[in-house]
């Protein structure tokens, strides 16, 4: 097991460092805060895989599932993964949550950012921007970039197609605009004092109290959620909107400001999919429709009792285990463009989610097929099939 310690973030506190095994034996949420040691990049638990339980079947999901002849159907929540990007507000407020894990490396003399993040991260650091908020996560980016030279990446680490390499004029005149120190030595102190403020700055603008960077995100986290329907679905744009004015009305605070700033977000990112993963995923929603009905006379409740989600090509699946206790469908999902496929179905395991079933039309190789086979050997998924 590896000997990289982390620091937890737990009960308003950071602790450790830790080893994996000490972190594992804790038991902790895998929604848990946790930052390895020589970085300031603070992740989900989820989303190291070495903090994460060894595989005990007996997790898996065992409840019935839909049977083609019975029509049987659990009430755990369905996800349907579209291969492509959503553009929701609330999608939008998961994009700034990723935004305050966003990883910058400095690598011989160049600042990368990492490409999941890259579009809104150059947003906020080229610009110049008036909305309060805007401004807050334009700060928090620059201290991360000015500090990124004292973490260095681990030896072997080389840029690839899943960084994206900043401007240096650009990340000049952002540094000179804030006062970034030229001494090492110094940027410490000026970045210490720099997030003083803007712990201080969103404590002002939301009436949420923060005071670290884990806090900041737990903070955005539990507001997302307020942000739901008393069931915990999702509203639509414009009753999520009303969700946002009566929060922070409730703390004497303007929520029209919020809003505006995540409409910025929103239009800084493009939606949609192919017509093959959206016919597929209609289908898998009128069935959905339709059995639910049936089997529990009322219409499925979306956000609760099902919920489409977005992965595009490529991208890193560890993200689904945020759907705990859930059935997951890939309709029409390429499968050789999921990068870390085995990764993923074990984390979805630990959190009691699973894969049902995958159907693809794309040609696999063998190596693929075998993989497939032997998920479903070991209860990691339940199904699959091939055209």
């Amino acid at each position: 097991m590896s000997d990289t310690r982390f620091y937890i973030y737990q009960a308003d506190e950071t602790k450790g460092p830790f080893l994996p095994a000490e972190i594992i034996s804790m038991n902790l949420p895998v929604e848990t805060y946790v930052c390895r040691e020589g970085t300031e990049e603070w992740v989900y638990l989820s989303s190291e895989s070495s903090l994460l339980s060894p595989l005990n079947s007996s997790l898996a999901v065992k409840d019935a599932i839909v049977g083609s002849e019975t029509g049987t159907v659990t009430q755990k929540k369905k996800i349907f993964i579209i291969h492509g990007r959503g553009n929701t507000m609330d999608q939008a407020f998961t994009k700034l949550i990723n935004l305050t894990r966003a990883k910058f490396r400095y690598y011989r003399v160049n600042f990368y950012v990492d490409e999941e993040t890259s579009n809104f991260a150059r947003y906020l650091i080229y610009d110049t921007h008036t909305n309060p908020y805007t401004e807050l996560f334009d700060k928090i980016a620059i201290g991360k970039l000015a500090l990124s030279p004292a973490y260095p990446p681990p030896p072997e680490w080389v840029p690839d197609e899943t960084w994206t390499k900043l401007s240096d004029f650009k990340i000049g005149d952002k540094f000179g605009l804030f006062g970034v120190p030229m001494s090492d030595s110094k940027k410490r102190e000026w970045a210490d004092q720099l997030f003083g403020k803007i712990w201080a700055e969103f404590t002002e603008l939301t009436g949420i109290q923060v005071s670290s960077q884990p806090a900041l995100q737990q903070a955005l986290h539990e507001l997302q959620m307020q942000l739901r329907t008393p069931e915990g679905g999702l509203y639509l744009e414009k009753d999520h909107k009303d969700a946002i004015r009566k929060n922070f009305a409730a703390r004497g605070k303007d929520g029209e400001v919020f809003i505006n700033f995540l409409i910025e977000f929103q239009r800084l990112g493009d939606a949609g999919g192919d017509l093959d993963t959206i016919g597929s995923n209609a289908l898998y929603g009128a069935w959905m429709m339709q059995i639910w009905q049936k089997e529990f006379g009322r219409q499925p409740r979306y956000g609760v009792d099902f919920e489409f989600d977005f992965v595009n090509y490529h991208e890193d699946f560890m993200h689904l285990t945020r759907h705990k206790n859930c059935e997951i469908y890939l309709p029409d999902f390429p499968t050789e463009a999921i990068p870390n496929l085995e990764e993923a179905a074990h984390g979805l395991v630990a959190v009691g989610s699973k894969f049902i079933f995958i159907d693809d039309h794309h040609p696999l190789g063998q190596e693929l097929v075998d993989l497939l086979d032997k998920l479903k050997a070991e209860n990691l998924i339940d199904d699959y099939v091939m055209s």
